[in-house]
């Protein structure tokens, strides 16, 4: 994940790093900021930023006038840093993910992440909502691939992190499509699509991981796995 932080205050873009730090401490996000001062040597930046926190009252080219230059080619967020709601309109109208007064707080900033990850073109237009620590975390269902318990610890496997909860198995069951994950055990729901095989008393994953399954319930999850099998040929067909 790399941010970009752009405003002339350098108080500012030390309360952004921060809190934005703290923000994905509890995830296996690879986090990387930049702070600049000017929008200019921001745009001038070679690197594929995916959030951008951008002052609107900058030294120099506004905030404003930057993203109307960046976002014809750019596919990420931007939040906006303002000390009034003069330039409010002109935010959204750029499809601003958010718009931040000051003076910031860690609240508001983490609000504005949760909306950058959750808002449409990420993976998936799914999100679960899980508390990791102090922070809610929102998590692409479309990239969860297992969910493990250990010691009353729920971790969330997905294709790029893991994510720990004490959010039960069964509290993150019912959030989730009975449809797409089974329970392959009382320790285990497994998302269907990340399923490489599935054998006699265990499912074989995608990324080589066995994980048995309970034997009382094996017939209803094999029929499970096969109706999902034959409700995806069907759809794919009718296209």
């Amino acid at each position: 994940m790399q941010i970009a932080l752009c405003d002339n205050d350098k108080k500012i873009l030390s309360t952004l790093d921060t809190c934005i730090h703290a923000y994905f401490s509890a995830t296996a996000f690879h986090l990387k900021t930049d702070c600049f001062l000017c929008a200019e040597t921001f745009l001038s930046s070679a690197l594929d930023y995916e959030i951008v926190f951008m002052g609107v009252h900058l030294n120099g080219m506004s905030g404003v006038e930057a993203a109307r230059i960046l976002k014809p080619a750019w596919t990420g967020h931007i939040v906006f840093i303002d000390s009034g709601r003069e330039s409010a309109i002109d935010a959204f109208d750029l499809g601003a993910a958010h718009y931040l007064l000051k003076p910031l707080t860690a609240k508001d900033i983490f609000e504005a992440l949760d909306r950058c990850l959750a808002r449409p073109g990420k993976p998936s237009s799914e999100i679960l909502k899980v508390k990791s620590g102090s922070i809610m975390i929102p998590v692409p269902i479309d990239d969860i691939t297992y969910i493990e318990v250990f010691n009353k610890v729920c971790v969330i496997h997905t294709t790029s992190r893991s994510i720990q909860t004490y959010t039960s198995l069964d509290a993150l069951s019912r959030q989730l499509s009975q449809r797409l994950f089974i329970r392959a055990q009382r320790s285990y729901l497994v998302h269907i699509e990340f399923i490489d095989a599935f054998l006699y008393d265990s499912v074989l994953l995608k990324n080589g991981l066995t994980i048995g399954l309970t034997r009382k319930k094996r017939a209803e999850l094999k029929k499970q796995y096969q109706d999902y099998l034959q409700t995806s040929a069907m759809t794919s067909r009718s296209f």
